[in-house]
């Protein structure tokens, strides 16, 4: 730990003078962080994490708002299932995009640093590592569903093998539908990281399955996507020099901008469709408090002049809306069980 403090203090000082103190923001997230601990959440993506956890939590509440039943053991198994695997496709997903890249010249000059790519790049973390305890935190998510799955019943490992297949399908060879299948990365996100969660947190606690949880995983699925086409976003331009097949790459970062806010403006305005319907109950209206959290920054974006500070802003936009709809979400449903 130690030794990786003073790399990161190196590194710091040699890509850091005096004349740099008058340049733009945008160029503080292409330096690497600070502390260890920053590097760490670097590395796993930490923000990401949260947003992408949102779903399991939604579905457990909804299940508690559903039956008036709360199994706290299955919650945990689901949680660590639920968490490690979201970071083990983070750190397999970055050193697959390094070792993608190290052959294309300048493929990882500039880019910024907020994921465990610029980490590896820069020399401060071995792949050979990070592919480690990414398969380290993989076996512990199988570990954690075997775990629920005695628990809770078979439908949660039917859900958490599709979930793995979407995940690594991307990943591995010979497959790596991420290099070869237009907008795999998004669709398989909006599956894994959005929808499925909801459906396992929702079966783990109630033993059964409604509508209601399909609506509301429709709903946080596209928050997910959206967290992870801007993630794609802050990475455009490595993505398409290594000819990644993301939604970024396809439509170009000016028009993924733009649809990075459509997206968001369908996923929490599907609330009010669900309220209508009753699927949901009118307290759920909560969640479009999160709108201007998610869409203020659009505004202020520059299309002209995009650079990858503005794509980072709109990553960290979604992220914080992810989360706040999440925790309006879940008073929502505490207001209207108990009122």
């Amino acid at each position: 730990m130690h030794a990786f403090k003073r790399d990161l203090a190196a590194l710091r000082d040699v890509r850091t003078t005096p004349d740099d103190l008058d340049l733009p923001l945008e160029d503080d997230i292409n330096l690497p962080p600070r502390t260890a601990w920053g590097a760490f959440a670097c590395l796993i993506r930490a923000g990401a994490v949260a947003a992408l956890s949102v779903p399991m939590l939604v579905g457990t509440v909804l299940a508690w708002w559903h039956t008036g039943d709360f199994e706290l053991i299955r919650f945990l198994f689901l949680t660590f299932s639920l968490l490690t695997y979201i970071t083990a496709l983070h750190l397999l997903s970055d050193v697959v995009d390094y070792r993608r890249c190290r052959d294309i010249e300048d493929a990882s000059v500039g880019e910024p640093c907020v994921g465990g790519f610029c980490l590896i790049a820069y020399g401060l973390v071995p792949p050979g590592a990070v592919r480690a305890i990414g398969v380290l935190a993989l076996l512990v998510s199988m570990f954690s569903t075997a775990a629920l799955t005695y628990l809770a019943g078979w439908p949660v490992l039917f859900f958490y093998t599709l979930q793995l297949l979407l995940g690594l399908a991307a990943l591995i060879k010979p497959l790596r539908f991420a290099y070869r299948v237009w907008l795999y990365e998004e669709v398989s996100a909006f599956f894994a990281f959005g929808l499925l969660p909801v459906l396992t947190a929702f079966y783990a606690q109630s033993g059964s399955l409604t509508m209601t949880a399909v609506w509301t995983g429709v709903l946080f699925g596209f928050l997910c996507l959206t967290t992870v086409h801007n993630y794609n976003l802050v990475y455009y331009r490595r993505d398409w020099l290594s000819r990644k097949h993301t939604l970024a790459v396809l439509v170009g970062a000016e028009r993924g901008i733009d649809l990075s806010a459509l997206l968001v403006l369908v996923g929490l305005s599907s609330v009010v469709a669900l309220v209508s319907f009753r699927i949901l109950p009118l307290w759920a209206l909560l969640v479009l408090g999160a709108l201007p959290v998610a869409l203020n920054n659009y505004g202020q974006i520059n299309r002209e002049y995009l650079n990858s500070e503005d794509c980072f802003t709109a990553y960290r936009s979604v992220i914080h809306a992810t989360v706040l709809t999440g925790i309006l979400f879940t008073a929502a449903l505490m207001l209207d069980s108990l009122l």
